[in-house]
């Protein structure tokens, strides 16, 4: 064998096919480019033996004997010819790598070839991906839209046509895919040393800069590691150091998975590990975030909730928060669990008191919240479709912004979705709300304006807990800002948190 000759493991060992019906699963990129691409004298294309490329799990080098119009229209044979995770190779950034493959492939012009390799640099950097194998395996652990991801979440699933085992077939097709998917991820200086090839008279300092940043080593020597986190149409990729500032479980717990798989010899021999991953942590962008938020229909990263910081536990909040707390716990356990509401006239502390207690559990990895407001709630029959399909995860939609007469539409609730509804009301009385309301949540928490007496309970719990964080205010005099509390109080009627927590906001 050639030095950097990788063997073809013989699950994968069925030859290419050179029809054009595999090419339309790569659907977002020119496929009339490459079919001809592909277009070749099959006599001559049993001769040709593959191009051992450099992987970048691997660290094999390209065989110089091989042309690089040979080598690229080998690695766009292995896109074709994906079976399960076509997905991966939909998101921009591998849209671009495959573009320039297929420039590569024509021998297109100088221009042209730099061009696209510019592109896909652009698209790597924007999303602060850190290489292509990154990207690849980020695709690989997200398995969205992949029946084999799919049956592999599903097992035990009495609703799932998989509920008894993933099928030999799919775990076959997932081996080979894999194997294609290593051979994808050539390493930069590969891609860099390509063009090259072809554009003799690129500068010096364009190919040092092309090939080095986009080295996860020599990006952390050039910028830091500065844990940035970024999300590109579908690409989330967090650094190590973001996830631990934030207490991004998910996002850290990928990132250790991907170095697991990346370090095979050989990525087909990672299915029994992605049956584990995918049964224990779900399929699809919504379970790779625990925070997400519904804009126009669609569930992006919530990044408000992921800055969400520690706010002071009061006492007028305590007790609320303890049932709120051991009813998400017997949720997270896969225990009955019923629907919450949260009542209460503006200001009273609802939404403070729901995000608190939800993000104690949700560093941990233990649950997965979806935020809606009233604009949204339209598209929340499809959202909880989605949510079903990871019966084994718990998540809870919390909405927020409507009034106690507002309806929410009539729609299926699936086991593992708990709603919290956050509802302003001027009236608190238990004896007004409507019997089909108490039926429909099992816990309702109404809370209230406060009196003279908590609302300086509440001043004073607050000056204390910035004290602890050592936010001192102004004046060393704790009790002459307990008076100011007095007389700023005597202005504002009805008095809330939301009053106290404003006082103490000006005066730190």
């Amino acid at each position: 064998m050639e030095l950097g000759a990788v063997t073809q493991p013989a699950v994968c060992s069925l030859p290419y096919s050179s029809s054009t019906h595999s090419l339309w699963r790569i659907s977002a990129f020119p496929i009339d480019h490459l079919s001809r691409s592909f277009h070749c004298n099959k006599l001559s294309s049993r001769c040709l033996r593959r191009t051992a490329v450099s992987f970048a799990s691997l660290g094999f080098t390209a065989d110089p004997r091989i042309s690089v119009e040979r080598a690229a229209n080998n690695l766009l044979k292995d896109a074709a010819s994906l079976l399960l995770y076509q997905e991966v190779l939909r998101v921009p950034p591998a849209q671009a790598f495959l573009k320039l493959l297929i420039a590569l492939r024509r021998g297109d012009e100088a221009w042209k070839l730099l061009d696209a390799y510019g592109e896909f640099y652009r698209l790597m950097a924007a999303g602060n991906i850190l290489s292509l194998e990154e990207l690849i395996l980020e695709g690989i652990l997200v398995g969205e839209g992949n029946p084999f991801a799919e049956a592999s979440a599903n097992v035990g699933n009495p609703r799932s046509p998989w509920s008894k085992e993933v099928p030999p077939s799919l775990q076959y097709a997932a081996a080979a895919d894999l194997y294609s998917l290593q051979r994808l991820s050539v390493t930069e200086s590969t891609l860099v040393g390509w063009v090259v090839d072809l554009v003799s008279d690129v500068r010096p300092e364009w190919k040092v800069a092309a090939e080095s940043t986009l080295s996860s080593r020599d990006l952390k020597k050039v910028h830091g590691s500065s844990g940035d986190v970024s999300c590109t149409d579908g690409v989330m990729l967090h650094s190590e150091t973001r996830a631990d500032d934030h207490g991004d479980f998910l996002a850290h717990n990928r990132e250790t998975w991907r170095r697991k798989i990346g370090g095979l010899w050989q990525w087909s021999e990672a299915v029994p590990l992605l049956q584990e991953y995918y049964a224990e942590y779900g399929i699809g962008r919504i379970a790779c975030e625990q925070a997400l938020q519904c804009r126009g229909g669609k569930l992006l990263r919530d990044t408000n909730f992921y800055a969400y910081k520690e706010t002071c536990n009061l006492t007028i909040l305590k007790e609320h928060s303890q049932k709120l707390f051991k009813h998400f716990e017997r949720h997270i356990s896969h225990c009955e669990a019923s629907h919450v509401l949260v009542l209460g006239p503006a200001g009273s502390g609802k939404t403070t008191l729901v995000k608190s207690v939800l993000h104690s559990f949700v560093k941990q990895g233990k649950l997965r919240v979806i935020q809606m407001q009233k604009g949204e709630i339209k598209h929340l029959q499809s959202i909880l479709e989605d949510l079903a399909r990871n019966w084994q995860l718990r998540y809870v939609v919390v909405v927020d912004g409507l009034s106690i007469t507002d309806d929410l539409p009539l729609v299926e609730w699936p086991e593992n979705v708990m709603l919290c509804r956050i509802s302003l009301s001027k009236e608190l009385s238990m004896e007004k709300l409507s019997s089909e309301t108490e039926d429909s949540f099992g816990m309702i928490l109404t809370l209230n304006n406060l009196d003279h007496e908590t609302y300086l309970l509440s001043v004073k719990e607050m000056l204390d807990f910035n004290k602890r964080l050592d936010v001192k205010p102004t004046d060393d005099s704790w009790q002459s800002h307990m008076d100011e509390a007095d007389e700023w109080a005597k202005d504002r009627d009805p008095i809330s948190v939301r009053s106290a927590s404003q006082f103490v906001r000006n005066i730190l």
